[in-house]
């Protein structure tokens, strides 16, 4: 909300205290008052252009990824029995609400680049970069018009009872987003160049106004020395408080709020960096959300370089591959009602997961009642076989708290079922990067040593673990193992040496 200018602006302050100057300071003066001119400027459009746009994207990305969490909710509704259609049709106006709250701000955004290009009287840099900014809106309305056509045509459809008809329209809505967030993505780092370009700009204005204020406090000593400070200080503290709020949303603290002092621009900027910030927390807690289905470090790392991080840089390297399965699933998902078997393998994979994620795995996928993890780089260091056969260790170890849990999670003693599990790991070279389609990819790895490891855990004995010679060379200073007869793995020429 635009703050009403009751106290002196910028421009008036620092002009005023020129005013005490002698005549013989006029020169000074008017080359004071040409810059603080210039600096009102770059705040002015700070604040009314670049600050709101910030602000505008902020909601939009905000309302289009609650549009996506809402959307889920409905589907799973869908597939409830008995069915909710009051909660449905709840969810359904949500959606569509969120939906009419991107148009407005993509509206707002669109109007503010329209007005400030008519407008004119700005830097060619700057009217650049705000030319740039204006087809990216345009690609981001584009994307969200195709993802609510999508979004309509299956809410049309019945209840979706074949999984692979489900699995498809949830990549095509998945490919969807992704465009989307890309979009939105390229669009805010137009914004930011934009902003820390005006930034330097204000910073470089404000340095020219201290250094005129400088002179004339030598000429003038005793009016100086009494008013020039007070003035300084004055304009520069809240700058520095800005400043000083950059640094800590760079270093990741988004809490921060910095206290508007005054009612001139630097208050305004003030006014429009704390909501900046705060709209920022906000996009940083719904990514949090999201590292619940991928790995936190591979979002992290997607966010900061790029969707492209892994496409160009599938390659080779040498990594420990981890696969589990629970002996005899067969029989215990028969013995349990569908809703008991989910709550027994949320809470197995619960706490089966921690010891993979303690020592520094990444969890590719659960497959069914598998589970398949990897160690390697970037994700873990040179350690990794060592830290993948600990985890496995401890994941056996995490067992018998499991087993202890289960009557409790599934509310009967009497015959409750034991979970007891095989681990096969392998370590060799795989081929590692985002894999998949151009709409829809997952960071993965692929080639032999996934099979090794998949066939070493169909090979090992009930509570065991098994592992190739590649993975026990790495280990046999610190872990003790008992080498096995060979196997054969198809598709793989060489025999397989394994431990146990």
């Amino acid at each position: 909300m635009p703050i009403t200018r009751k106290n002196t602006s910028l421009k008036v302050k620092i002009s005023g205290s020129f005013l005490l100057l002698l005549s013989t300071m006029l020169a000074v003066i008017v080359f004071s008052y040409y810059q603080a001119d210039k600096v009102d400027k770059e705040l002015s459009l700070l604040a009314k252009t670049v600050i709101p746009l910030n602000n505008h994207v902020a909601n939009l990305t905000a309302y289009a990824l609650e549009q996506t969490v809402i959307f889920e909710r409905i589907l799973r509704l869908r597939q409830e029995t008995p069915s909710r259609p009051n909660k449905i049709n709840a969810s359904i106006k949500r959606l569509n609400e969120y939906s009419e709250k991107v148009s407005q701000e993509l509206t707002l955004a669109q109007s503010i680049l329209e007005g400030q290009l008519i407008k004119g009287g700005i830097k060619h840099e700057v009217l650049i970069l705000l030319a740039q900014i204006t087809p990216s809106l345009k690609t981001v309305e584009k994307e969200h018009k195709d993802f609510n056509l999508h979004v309509s045509l299956l809410l049309k459809r019945e209840k979706i009872n074949n999984p692979e008809v489900r699995h498809l329209l949830y990549q095509q809505l998945e490919g969807q987003i992704d465009n989307l967030g890309q979009a939105l993505y390229d669009v805010l780092q137009m914004l930011e160049r934009l902003t820390e370009s005006e930034s330097e700009t204000v910073m470089f204005g404000e340095l020219s106004i201290h250094q005129g204020s400088l002179i004339i406090g030598v000429v003038v000593f005793l009016i100086g020395i009494v008013i020039s400070p007070l003035i300084t200080l004055k304009i520069i503290k809240p700058l520095k408080e800005l400043s000083d709020g950059v640094k800590k949303i760079s270093s990741g603290d988004l809490s921060i709020s910095i206290p508007v002092q005054s009612r001139d621009e630097v208050g305004e900027l003030t006014l429009s960096f704390n909501k900046m910030a705060e709209e920022l927390e906000n996009k940083e807690r719904i990514k949090n959300l999201f590292g619940k289905y991928v790995d936190p470090r591979i979002i992290e790392s997607v966010i900061e370089k790029g969707e492209d991080l892994f496409v160009n840089d599938s390659q080779k390297k040498k990594m420990t591959v981890f696969f589990s399965d629970i002996e005899g699933f067969s029989a215990i998902s028969e013995s349990l009602t569908a809703n008991g078997l989910v709550k027994l393998m949320n809470h197995y994979f619960t706490h089966a997961s921690q010891p993979i994620y303690r020592f520094n795995g990444v969890i590719d996928k659960f497959i069914g009642d598998a589970v398949m993890a990897f160690w390697g780089p970037p994700f873990s260091n040179d350690n990794y076989a060592i830290e993948a056969c600990n985890a496995s260790l401890e994941y056996l170890d995490s067992l018998t708290q499991i087993n202890i849990q289960i009557p409790e999670i599934l509310g009967f003693r009497k015959n409750a079922p034991q979970i007891n599990v095989r681990i096969g790991l392998c370590t060799g070279d795989v081929v590692a990067g985002n894999i998949g389609s151009n709409d829809c990819m997952s960071y993965t790895v692929l080639g032999d040593t996934v099979n090794i490891a998949a066939r070493l855990e169909a090979t090992a004995k009930t509570g065991g673990i098994m592992i190739t010679y590649d993975t026990y060379a790495l280990v046999q200073d610190i872990i003790e193992a008992t080498e096995c007869p060979p196997i054969h793995v198809k598709g793989v020429k060489k025999e397989i040496y394994p431990y146990a």
